[in-house]
């Protein structure tokens, strides 16, 4: 019963509805946020020449063409590399390691060294430029580039523990040679050609001078396929002279029939997915009503808002303990406890006026003096004059308790004892 009744008497609002509210306004400000993002900074699945991802400096042309050609193009937008288990070829066109240890948290080294314990065929390019400005007629397209020095250029190989090193010479458009299928000679277009420096460095494609464009090296158990120059396969120079027929012949014989290719959009910052709480917090509005909605909450919390209709009252009669404990918390409730006590011990002395007819004329003070004489004299424990003075001075919930307990033994001795004698 007692269960019953702490069940019945608990703050309103503390309810198993509470928590379907709240998840309630977390996924409307969830959905919220994802429909927001998708309309203010989309990232479509298969973004096209207008992304501004995949503008001049970018490689969606040399992916549009692989996909022509019967590639299958896995491209991931987080942690791709810890999809599958085998043997790969993974392309890390012109990465960056700061934006890869700031997006995953991990170093580029320490991955691309699990990538190759797995036996995966891994191809990184060599930066070359810098973009910067926007195109007054079109936003999404790059006005100004500016070439890189060597020592700029070639910092990718001090972050990778690479043995290698570029230089450029003033050429631009050159034959080279691949190393399969016969030595094929093709032509490329370049802007300033960047070509490869270093030991152990298998050539696969080559100037006819002999200078390395494109070579491998043997690391762990997989390899490490460099590409000196990007121009062989960004947007504004693949489709000059070989260099699509090149880059697809590289990639042919790199996958050696597999023809599966897993494309990093993490290192150099292509693709990244937008942040749903940045977009959100972006924005004044949105912030105004989120912390609207929280005030609310902490003051519905506060005042006890009923969010279900309240639980039945048994019908059972209360026990004594159980009467005096409801009575106590709501004395407790408030600062004016002798209000209360005197109203409750009026109600007492009213009661007892049945038993003892001849207090009816009296006052209250009156009644309080002459009940208490009357118990003194039949030897009870409590006094109602003494209760009543305490009353006035009483705080804290044990002490209430006692009280009123106490107050209610003296009415019950003093009924009992009338009707005995009667």
């Amino acid at each position: 019963m007692s269960d019953n009744m702490e069940t019945d008497e608990r703050i309103p609002f503390r309810s198993a509805q509470i928590g379907y509210i709240f998840v309630g306004v977390f996924l409307v400000l969830f959905l919220g946020g994802v429909i927001l993002a998708a309309l203010v900074n989309p990232v479509p699945e298969n973004p096209g020449t207008h992304s501004y991802s995949y503008s001049a400096i970018g490689h969606h042309a040399l992916l549009e063409i692989a996909r022509e050609a019967g590639f299958k193009i896995v491209t991931m937008h987080r942690f791709f590399h810890l999809q599958g288990g085998g043997m790969q070829t993974i392309l890390f066109l012109e990465p960056n390691p700061d934006y890869w240890q700031n997006y995953t948290m991990q170093s580029l080294q320490s991955n691309m060294e699990s990538m190759l314990d797995k036996g995966s065929t891994i191809v990184i390019a060599c930066p070359k430029w810098r973009y910067s400005g926007k195109s007054r007629q079109n936003s999404l397209w790059i006005e100004k580039k500016i070439l890189l020095s060597e020592k700029e250029a070639q910092s990718i190989f001090y972050d990778l523990n690479l043995p290698l090193t570029i230089s450029r010479s003033e050429s631009n458009i050159n034959s080279v040679e691949e190393h399969w299928e016969n030595g094929q000679i093709r032509k490329i277009y370049t802007e300033t050609l960047q070509v490869l420096n270093g030991r152990n460095l298998s050539p696969l494609i080559t100037t006819t001078t002999g200078e390395i464009l494109v070579g491998s090296l043997l690391c762990r158990r997989g390899t490490i396929v460099v590409i000196s120059d990007p121009d062989l396969f960004q947007n504004f120079s693949i489709g000059k002279e070989d260099n699509g027929v090149i880059m697809l012949s590289l990639l042919a014989f790199l996958t050696q029939g597999n023809k599966t290719l897993w494309v990093d959009e993490i290192s150099h910052n292509l693709g990244r997915p937008p942040s749903i709480l940045g977009e959100l917090l972006a924005y004044p509005t949105l912030c105004i009503t989120l912390q609207i909605l929280l005030c609310l909450a902490f003051l519905a919390w506060m005042v006890g808002v009923r969010f279900q209709t309240p639980f039945p009252i048994p019908r059972q009669n209360r026990s004594l303990q159980e009467q005096t404990r409801a009575f106590a918390n709501t004395i407790s409730s408030g600062n004016k406890h002798h209000y209360f006590f005197q109203k409750y011990i009026h109600s007492v002395i009213m009661e007892l006026i049945e038993f003892y007819p001849s207090t009816a004329s009296l006052s209250f003070s009156q009644k309080v003096e002459y009940l208490d004489q009357i118990g003194k004299s039949r030897n009870l424990p409590h006094s109602i004059k003494k209760m009543y003075i305490q009353s006035q001075k009483m705080s804290g919930i044990r002490t209430i308790i006692h009280l009123v307990k106490g107050i209610h033994q003296w009415k019950q001795q003093m009924i009992s004892y009338k009707q005995s004698v009667i």
